[in-house]
């Protein structure tokens, strides 16, 4: 997603790719915010609509200059869907992990003990917190 994001503002500051009219992006505020709860964080939610919100970033960045370096962005690939999910049930995974220990170092500093890690591990020796956040 951040290269789409990265390639269409690169393009619009490059002056290669216009932002619409300001009139369009005042509507698409008003539009958004109609179709969501008072304060709520559906705004910058992308949610099911995954496809419409790449493809939006592929239609304003459009194609590179002819004879220049620039990156093609690909249609979008419902397949994705799948490795975005896998990516963040892996990563509320990790974190649930690291809420398990420090509870346990904050129960072992309530009870005025050091915190032994070994005690009841939660990591096998591949999980270990670092190679974790080597793979994310």
């Amino acid at each position: 997603m951040f290269e789409w994001q990265a390639t269409a503002i690169a393009r619009v500051f490059a002056g290669k790719a216009k932002l619409p009219p300001a009139s369009e992006q005042k509507q698409w505020v008003e539009d958004r915010l109609a179709k969501i709860p008072a304060g709520g964080f559906a705004f910058i939610k992308i949610g099911d609509n995954f496809e419409g919100y790449f493809e939006s970033l592929r239609q304003l960045a459009g194609q590179p200059t002819q004879g220049s370096p620039g990156h093609v962005l690909p249609k979008f690939d419902p397949a994705w869907v799948e490795v975005f999910a896998g990516t963040l049930q892996n990563k509320i995974g990790f974190w649930k992990k690291v809420k398990v220990i420090a509870e346990r170092h904050a129960k072992a500093q309530k009870e005025g003990r050091p915190y032994d890690r070994t005690e009841a591990p939660i990591w096998s020796e591949e999980e270990e917190p670092v190679k974790l956040l080597a793979k994310l």
